[in-house]
């Protein structure tokens, strides 16, 4: 082969590479599916909160370099800088009306450095009034128990509006049954109480919900709702780290398994059989103290096993309990 052709081909080549590239970048599919929030009339002082979803639908990984927003009235954050290939990170904003009064509109702005170099922006507004008021500011559950009963009740004052009604409550959310009762009117204000219900069956997880009040002035109101359900079966710590350890020592932690009735721990178990437990098997009780011993191997290497506790409960009986360790 000629110089001349030799060169022709690795300019082929070139090309042909920078073409594959290019083509494994400029993918079709949507990075995000909504970019706006409007939450609406908002008593000053509420925190307003939304999530938007960040898809990588690229063949590698996808970078978020900064997040940043136009005012400091709004806050955001994603959960994580780096999305695998096909899956999602979560931009999480909140506003403070109580930084302003009036309406406004922020602008988020998350850059992507990889695997292509382009900066989404998100809008959000709300009005933030001084003639509403919210007693707490949100509707917040707290911290509840799967499966148990729980109520939450917000007091809504309207001043200087006699006739001022709210005519519906709307709500999209199954899981929560509200219900209002007006509580005052006279001439200087008017009071609602709203009252929420939360369905037994209501999924573990910290989450946020929105409820709008409708009133006869044309106005949405938002009644932002927030809860944290756990699980009816719960293990403290979350997990059991040992992070570097030495080979063939044995090494001790205690965890906390607890339920909002008694019980009996029926077994506890690992597929690694360095792995031992100790608990009180016949105790009948809310709380209860396992102690875990690990005899680490002699060679070196992760350890990665999952320990399961099965219960006497009759529902969500049992918990998994991730064990980690990096032997040295």
């Amino acid at each position: 082969m000629s110089r001349g052709s030799s060169k022709m081909v690795a300019v082929a080549v070139l090309v042909a590479l920078a073409s594959q590239s290019w083509s494994q970048v400029t993918d079709t599919r949507p990075l995000v599916t909504s970019t706006t929030k409007d939450f609406g009339s908002v008593p000053r002082g509420v925190l307003c909160r939304h999530q938007f979803t960040i898809q990588n639908p690229f063949d590698r990984p996808m970078k978020i370099a900064s997040v940043r927003t136009s005012c400091v009235c709004a806050t955001a954050s994603v959960d994580k800088r780096e999305v695998p290939p096909g899956q999602s990170a979560s931009l999480n904003v909140t506003v403070d009306t109580g930084k302003y009064v009036g309406h406004r509109v922020f602008t988020i702005f998350v850059l992507l450095e990889e695997p292509v170099v382009q900066e989404l922006q998100f809008v959000v507004q709300a009005l933030s009034r001084e003639d509403v008021s919210f007693s707490p500011s949100q509707l917040a559950f707290g911290r509840i128990t799967r499966g148990q009963a729980a109520e939450a009740s917000v007091v809504i004052t309207r001043y200087g509006s006699p006739d001022w009604q709210i005519v519906s409550v709307e709500n999209d959310n199954a899981y929560l049954q509200p219900s209002l009762q007006e509580i005052r009117r006279d001439t200087s204000q008017v009071q609602y109480r709203l009252t929420t219900k939360l369905r037994p069956d209501v999924p573990v997880g910290s989450w946020y919900a929105e409820l709008w009040l409708r009133s006869n002035d044309g106005n949405r109101i938002l009644v932002p709702v927030t809860v944290e359900v756990e699980p009816a079966l719960v293990v403290t710590p979350k997990e059991v780290h040992l992070g570097r350890v030495a080979a063939g020592v044995t090494i001790e932690r205690r965890v906390i398994v607890r339920a909002s009735s008694a019980f009996r721990i029926l077994k506890i178990s690992a597929d690694d059989p360095n792995l031992e437990f100790v608990w009180q098997p016949d105790e009948n009780k809310t709380v209860h103290l396992v102690t875990i011993r690990y005899r680490t191997p002699a060679s070196a290497g992760e350890v990665r096993q999952t320990i399961r506790i099965v219960t006497d409960l009759p529902a969500e009986r049992e918990v998994e309990l991730p064990f980690l360790a990096q032997v040295q």
